[in-house]
């Protein structure tokens, strides 16, 4: 059974489409999703592929008044009036799963009234749990333990070569990790 256009009074319910399924999103979320807003995924996989999908899709199924762009977005790149003009006028708003916007002409995007909006703390944390995973992997000499252990020539000479320990040592943490990881020491 198709997925119904309108709400439950006869309104019709805003267009929503992904670029792309999208990858780490439940089924019940999704279906959630589903009864408030006309959901669909435009299934293009490049560049080229959108920039011909995208005014079929609107001229089969409507205007799009949001449009999900998710991670992963180098095959579509830059993300601009050529790829993403058949969303104007009628489009309100582009989402980004990405922190940064660099690949999107927001500029473009203000002149046709659409706002944009990404993701900026989406991976902070996660950014911040690895700088300190790999500066601990760097004074634990963890590649090479890793490496000696795969190749079964951790017990051999000279051996595995331990890791400074890092009790007593001081770190100095500047910006976006210090924000996220600072309060955790």
């Amino acid at each position: 059974m198709a997925p119904s256009r309108t709400d439950e009074l006869g309104f019709r319910k805003p267009r929503v489409v992904a670029l792309g399924a999208p990858k780490y999103v439940g089924d019940d979320y999704l279906a959630e999703f589903k009864t408030e807003f006309d959901y669909t995924v435009l299934e293009a996989t490049n560049r080229e592929e959108t920039i011909a999908m995208l005014p079929e899709d609107i001229k089969k199924n409507g205007t799009i008044d949001a449009f999900i762009i998710r991670m992963g977005t180098p095959p579509y790149e830059p993300f601009d009036q050529g790829l993403l003009g058949a969303l104007a006028p009628n489009c309100k708003i582009i989402t980004s799963a990405s922190a940064g916007f660099n690949e999107f002409d927001v500029e473009w995007m203000a002149s046709e009234n659409i706002w944009f909006c990404n993701t900026v703390d989406a991976v902070a944390e996660a950014t911040a749990d690895m700088a300190i995973f790999l500066t601990l992997a760097v004074l634990r000499n963890t590649s090479n333990a890793e490496r000696s252990a795969k190749s079964g020539t951790w017990r051999a000479v000279p051996g595995l070569v331990p890791g400074r320990d890092p009790s007593g040592l001081t770190l100095g943490i500047v910006g976006m990790v210090s924000r996220k990881e600072g309060g955790s020491f």
